[in-house]
Order: C-alpha cells, then sequence, then structure tokens
C-alpha cells in the first residue's frame, strides 16, 4: 500500500469519525477517548489482525474506542484528535489488555488459519461484522480463549471469498465492500468489521461476487 493510499485511508476514517454518514459510508460510535497502542506492539500479522478486527468491533458499539498508531500518517492523526478535537488518550504496550477490557462487546470470535489457507483471512474479516466477533488464526486461539474470548462462532480455515458470499451475502452491507490482499494483515480490517463490508481478493481466479 502505497503513502498515497493510507493518506487516503486515513482521510475517509476521519470524516467516518466526525462527519455523520460522510460519503454514505457506515459510521461508527460518536468518539469520546481513545486507547492507543503502537503498531509495533503487535509482533505478528496474526495479532494484528486480531487487534484491528476488535478495534472495528469496539468501534460500533462503544465511545471509548482503540486506536492503533502505525507510524507517520496515523501519528499524526492520532495527536490531531487530541490537539484539535480535544479526545483524551492512554497508551497501552500489551494488545491482550485490549482484548480483556472490551472482550463484553464482541460476541466471539472467528477462527482460520493464514498459513494453511490465506483465503481464510479474508472470510473471517468479513463475517466479523454480521457475528460481531473477532477474528483470530489458529496460532493465537488458546491465547484468545485464556483472555476470555471463548465462543468460537465460526470455523473458516478450509472456506475461500467465494464461499463467504455465497452463504452470507445478505448479512453485508449493500454500500461498502473492500479489496484487500491477505499479505494486509491490518489495514482497513477495522473498518471492514464496523460496516459490516465484504472483503475479498481478486487473485482467486475469476471470482465474481455476483456469482
Amino acid at each position: 500500500m502505497t503513502l498515497q493510499s493510507k493518506v487516503v485511508f486515513l482521510y475517509l476514517e476521519a470524516l467516518t469519525l466526525f462527519v455523520p454518514h460522510a460519503f454514505g459510508l457506515p459510521k461508527g460510535t460518536n468518539l469520546t477517548s481513545l486507547v492507543g497502542i503502537s503498531e509495533s506492539n503487535l509482533g505478528s500479522s496474526a495479532l494484528r489482525v486480531l487487534t484491528v478486527t476488535l478495534q472495528g468491533g469496539v468501534a460500533r458499539h462503544s465511545s471509548q474506542q482503540i486506536y492503533v498508531d502505525g507510524g507517520r500518517g496515523y501519528t499524526l492523526w492520532y495527536n490531531h484528535l487530541n490537539s484539535a478535537y480535544g479526545i483524551p488518550r492512554v497508551s497501552t504496550a500489551n494488545p491482550w489488555l485490549l482484548v480483556s477490557q472490551f472482550r463484553n462487546l464482541v460476541s466471539g470470535y472467528i477462527l482460520y488459519d493464514a498459513a494453511a489457507n490465506s483465503n481464510s483471512l479474508n472470510v473471517a474479516t468479513s463475517l466479523c461484522g454480521p457475528f460481531n466477533a473477532i477474528a483470530v488464526d489458529i496460532t493465537l486461539e488458546s491465547t484468545a480463549r485464556s483472555y476470555g474470548i471463548t465462543n468460537r462462532l465460526a470455523d473458516v480455515r478450509a472456506y475461500n471469498e467465494r464461499w463467504a458470499w455465497t452463504n452470507y451475502n445478505g448479512s453485508f452491507s449493500h454500500s461498502v465492500v473492500i479489496e484487500q490482499k491477505e499479505s494486509f494483515s491490518d489495514q482497513l480490517r477495522d473498518y471492514a468489521v464496523l460496516a459490516n463490508a465484504f472483503t475479498f481478493t481478486t487473485a482467486i481466479p475469476r471470482f465474481d461476487r455476483s456469482s
């Protein structure tokens, strides 16, 4: 993802925070405070996915929300929210403390396995919104359960985006879809959860979401 693309995405995310129904895009709960965490504290792709899908779910239900600071433009917006809008903030270096703090806002988790089937990541992302869930890779399942996320709502380790669309297209947003490579572990996945957005990659041959 280019820096220009990141800036555009950040701008759209900021609009959804402060401009009602900006461009017709779904928006989260009005923001009153932030719990920030540096992306450098999210040591693996699986942990980044888990954290940002939690971030998206929290934004749907709570005025206290999660901010993942990825540096550069992300840090600028994080500081701007405080200096220009007076949004109070605290920081943590432990993503599992975020899970403990906000676990009651989610209904459970969607299990995927990025190593065995990379397509399962986008399937899990797509279903997190409709299921009010977070996406948990098989490598983190036992840890997530130890922190109170014990309800496995779906196991999508064997499935791809075509399966998700065929079986759940009625549960997805009619205004937003997200095309995202599985190699991007955290970008836009928070917004996909918030918006109930179907998330897919065109790397699947002849994939057509109308099929």
